[in-house]
Formats: structure tokens, C-alpha cells, sequence
């Protein structure tokens, strides 16, 4: 997809406390996020992120009582991501149990999609390059897909470290092509043709099989356990962390809902260096299904214990793989991996914030460790170009900046580049929080 031009407005961030007026971190805490974006086949972007976070008497600092947010992102053009999220936090027996709670409803027009596992699916720019001969459409490597999302997750620790979280996760999955008509509204002057998309002679030719075609739900208990010996949640300086995670999925033929079993692990390393000047970090994660694989439209989704992004998907991406293309390797299972130097340039005090500045180099890689199994009477050709061949290492190098409020609002800008010309060049993320 080309970007004419991208405007990110950080008109202001605005926190207020409504009780609180000395450098003590007590009360609540307000914090506004205004964004808008331009993307030339999507149109306008924009968008509010607004959090509050309730630090009672301060004794609980840089943990919170409860937390409460909500994004919204709505394009001039058609999609949208609506986010809801809830952590109870210590507000429940002084956080002896806890609930986490999200509902989202996400409409992506154009969402990546570059075939499945990896490097056996090649990428071809000159397909959405329209000044090129070869040129096909800049929506090739795009679909149109809708997700309803409904996760809540209750906690019970076992110590002052270790925690049990059961919960039960609902998704229902809506999957298309690129509704052209839609965007060429905005194209008079140069229209998207309407053609065969990749997504299309995946369909079309039995990459994907076609109880899975349009999408389908996901209704999914999940178990998890989580040891996490952090110092503090969201901005870390020391500790190690651990999770292990359990969903199960049962067959409901009605609602096109698959039978599967995912194991998910995460481990999370953080060491300070200078007297906390220097944060060394560390992210290790793998994930597969036990048995059946998972219907392909839930391959790519990342599950964790705990995440209040809008969605953590790969491998590629803002929340795993930087400078490389969403979701480019579209695996049933993979191993990632990401280590960032997180350097403090500026920390600061006013009457109602305590901040600093970081910025990090990092790397990140990945692979797929289980393909998708492709069905045996499909169809390949030129312009699906698959070859059956094993995944290599996905791995890019980048540089990042972050804003830190209170140890816990985050604003993120991650430049990353692929190491490879095929996973992509490079990417420009701005997001809320640490990657990890």
C-alpha cells in the first residue's frame, strides 16, 4: 500500500489528576492521545486513545488500583478499530484476585496478507507498484477481514509472583477480498483496478480450505500460569517474567468453529546497567496447536496472559517483528524473539507527572516451526508462488524512542528495518507501550 504522505499529531498529551498537586504519583491520572494519519488508498485516519489509571494513596506506586481505557480509530473510508479494555488491577482484595476484561470490534479494508510460511511464499513489490510493468493492483498483498473480540480473564495469585488466570475468549472472524468499489469512491482521477487478488487464488485454488474460507468463531477457555518477578508492569528495569498459556478451542459446526489446542509461552528477561541508565531487555516466545492446526484466519493472532494492545499478531509487525511485513510469515506455529538497549536521554518531574525519555537500538527475529498445511487437491501458479520449502530466519535490526508518564502511559516510535529485501524495508510504528 503507498503512502502519499504520513501525519501523526501529537497535538497533546494531557494528564490530570484530580487530586493530587506535588511530585507524588497518587490519585488519578488522566492521559489523551490524538492521532491522525493519511494513508493515500484509506484516506484519513483518526483516532483517541484516552486511559486513566487510579493510583490511590500513592503506597501502591508504580502499580495501580484499577485501570481503564479505550481507543478509537475510524478512517474516512470505511474501517475502524474500537477498543474497551478493563484491569481491576488491586482493586479486588488488594489485587488477590483480578479481572482483565477487552472488547473490540477491528474492520481492516486492506489487512497484509502474503501467503502462508514465509519464505516458501514469495514476495513480489513490483505487483503493487504501479509504475512498474508487472504492476497487478496495490491491494494484491491485502484483504478485508472484521473481528469481533470479547475476552475476560480472572486471576487468582498464589504469591507475591505467581498467578492462575482462567478465562474465556470469544472472536468471530468475517474474511473477504478488498471491497475495490469502496475505495475507488475516493480514486476517480486513478482507480484500483478490480482484479484477482492474492487472498483470491488462495481461495479460489484450495490454499485455504473452504470451511474456513469466510471466517468463523472462536469461543475458546483459556488457562494460564505467570511468574513474574518484574520490578514494575509497563516500564520494567529488573526481573525475569514467564507465562505459559492453554486455549482450547471446541468444534461447534453452526458457528464454523474448528476444534484445536494452542500452547503459548512467553519469557521476558530485564537487567539494568549504570544504575538504571542502560535497560538491557529481552523477549522470547513460541507458540503452536497440539494436534489439529488452528483455522488460518487465528494463525497469526499472538495469545498472551496479559495484553492491552488492540491486537499483537506476527510474525512481522509493530508488537513482533519491526521493519518486516504484518503477518509476512503466516505460520500455524513459530518461535520470536526480540532484544532491545533501553537508554534513558531525559527524565523529568512536574507538579502532576513523572517522566523520561528512552531511546533503545533493538533486533528482532522469527521463524516458523510448524507451516500450514497446505490441502493435498490445491492449485499453484505464477502468481501465488509457493514453493514447498522449510521457513529461515525472519530478523531485523531498528532504533526506537519512547515517552514514559508515570511508569505506565508509554508513546512509542519504533523505526525498524528487515535484513532481508523479501520481509520488507522499512517500517514506521507509532503505538502506545513497550513492545514488551
Amino acid at each position: 500500500m503507498k503512502h502519499k504522505f504520513l501525519l501523526i499529531i501529537f497535538c497533546f498529551v494531557v494528564a490530570t489528576n484530580i487530586y493530587s498537586q506535588d511530585t507524588i504519583v497518587k490519585g488519578k491520572r488522566w492521559n489523551f492521545l490524538p492521532v491522525i494519519l493519511y494513508n493515500s488508498d484509506l484516506g484519513f485516519e483518526i483516532g483517541l486513545l484516552t486511559s486513566i489509571y487510579d493510583f490511590g494513596d500513592g503506597r501502591l506506586y508504580p502499580n495501580y488500583i484499577y485501570n481503564i481505557s479505550y481507543e478509537l480509530d475510524i478512517t474516512t473510508r470505511g474501517s475502524i478499530i474500537s477498543q474497551l479494555f478493563f484491569d481491576s488491577g488491586k482493586k479486588i482484595k488488594n489485587g488477590k484476585w483480578r479481572i482483565v476484561s477487552d472488547f473490540s470490534y477491528i474492520h481492516e479494508q486492506a489487512s497484509d496478507f502474503y501467503g502462508f510460511n514465509g519464505y516458501a511464499s514469495n514476495f513480489h513489490p513490483e505487483y503493487m507498484n504501479d509504475n512498474n510493468e508487472a504492476y497487478i493492483s496495490r491491494m494484491f498483498y491485502r484483504y478485508d477481514r472484521k473481528i469481533f473480540r470479547l475476552t475476560n480473564d480472572v486471576w487468582y495469585k498464589l504469591s507475591n509472583q505467581s498467578s492462575l488466570i482462567f478465562g474465556l475468549h470469544i472472536f468471530n472472524y468475517k474474511i473477504g477480498t478488498v471491497n475495490i468499489d469502496a475505495i475507488n469512491k475516493f480514486h476517480q482521477k486513478k482507480p484500483l483496478p478490480d482484479t484477482t487478488l492474492l487472498i483470491d487464488y488462495y481461495l479460489n485454488n484450495n490454499f485455504i480450505r473452504d470451511d474456513e474460507a469466510e471466517g468463523g468463531w472462536i469461543i475458546a477457555p483459556r488457562v494460564s500460569y505467570v511468574y513474574d518477578g518484574r520490578d514494575k508492569i509497563f516500564n520494567p528495569t529488573n526481573g525475569i517474567y514467564l507465562e505459559i498459556n492453554l486455549l482450547a478451542n471446541p468444534e461447534i459446526s453452526s458457528l464454523k468453529s474448528k476444534e484445536f489446542l494452542r500452547l503459548s509461552t512467553n519469557f521476558k528477561f530485564f537487567y539494568s546497567l549504570f544504575n538504571k541508565h542502560c535497560i538491557i531487555a529481552l523477549r522470547l516466545g513460541y507458540q503452536d496447536q497440539i494436534g489439529a492446526q488452528a483455522p488460518f484466519y487465528f494463525m497469526p493472532y499472538i495469545t498472551q496472559a496479559f495484553s492491552n494492545n488492540t491486537l499483537v499478531e506476527g510474525l512481522g509487525g509493530s508488537k513482533s517483528l519491526r521493519g518486516i511485513y504484518k503477518n509476512r510469515a503466516w505460520g500455524d506455529g513459530f518461535f520470536y524473539g526480540n532484544l532491545e538497549a533501553r537508554i534513558l536521554a531525559i527524565s523529568f518531574k512536574t507538579k502532576k507527572q513523572l517522566g523520561e525519555i528512552r531511546v533503545k537500538p533493538f533486533y528482532d527475529f522469527g521463524i516458523i516451526t510448524d507451516p500450514v498445511k497446505i490441502p493435498i487437491n490445491h492449485i499453484n501458479n505464477d502468481f501465488i508462488d509457493y514453493k514447498d520449502i522449510p521457513d529461515r530466519l525472519h530478523h531485523s535490526l531498528g532504533l526506537g524512542v519512547h515517552l514514559v508518564l508515570n511508569d505506565n502511559f508509554i508513546i512509542s516510535v519504533d523505526v525498524g528495518q528487515s535484513l532481508y529485501k523479501n520481509d520488507g524495508s522499512t517500517g514506521v510504528y507509532v503505538t502506545t507501550g513497550y513492545n514488551f
